[in-house]
């Protein structure tokens, strides 16, 4: 699946549903990120994407680890900072200075990729946060080993539990089977 922005604004209530502006692309996969004629020439340093929740966890379980819960990755992209916003404080970019490579713009169909990137950004181009970890907002999504949600009558997707075991709801977090969450 392929993000393919629409060329124009679309209203909630035309929107027809989930996700139309994602297509599918066939030939489309980490190694060809944008369809059959697309590469990784270039993207050495960007993160991989087109990779199933199955092949991350295959991933972590042959290099020895497991991938963390929602509440995990929450808590490591915070950075220590429970209370903010953000890792670096309350505001997503402060006197106009990107700290993270996320949409702006009008979505789906305006991104005006302030932070030099419309698509994804080279691993390590915005400042780490203060576990030292970067990256952790925004560039692409991470698959956890579960997922939250305020409807505790959510089937649980891809094999997870069905509710964080350990609490955070934070806006960022998307129930799969509610298509008006998204952004």
């Amino acid at each position: 699946v392929v993000f393919q922005p629409p060329s124009g604004p679309v209203r909630r209530d035309q929107a027809g549903g989930h996700y139309q502006w994602w297509g599918w692309v066939p030939g489309a996969d980490w190694r060809h990120p944008e369809g059959p004629g697309s590469d990784l020439q270039g993207k050495d340093a960007h993160p991989v994407v087109h990779v199933a929740w199955e092949d991350a966890c295959a991933y972590a379980a042959w290099a020895g680890k497991a991938l963390p819960t929602e509440a995990e990755w929450e808590r490591a992209a915070r950075g220590g900072h429970e209370g903010r916003a953000f890792a670096w404080g309350e505001e997503l970019a402060p006197q106009g200075r990107m700290l993270a490579n996320y949409w702006q713009g009008e979505f789906p169909w305006q991104n005006l990729a302030l932070d030099g990137y419309a698509r994804t950004a080279p691993v390590g181009r915005f400042p780490p946060n203060d576990y030292g970890l970067a990256d952790m907002i925004g560039n692409t999504w991470e698959w956890t080993a579960d997922w939250a949600t305020t409807r505790h009558d959510a089937a649980g997707c891809c094999g997870s539990v069905a509710t964080n075991p350990v609490g955070g709801s934070r806006a960022g977090s998307i129930d799969p089977a509610d298509p008006t969450a998204i952004p």
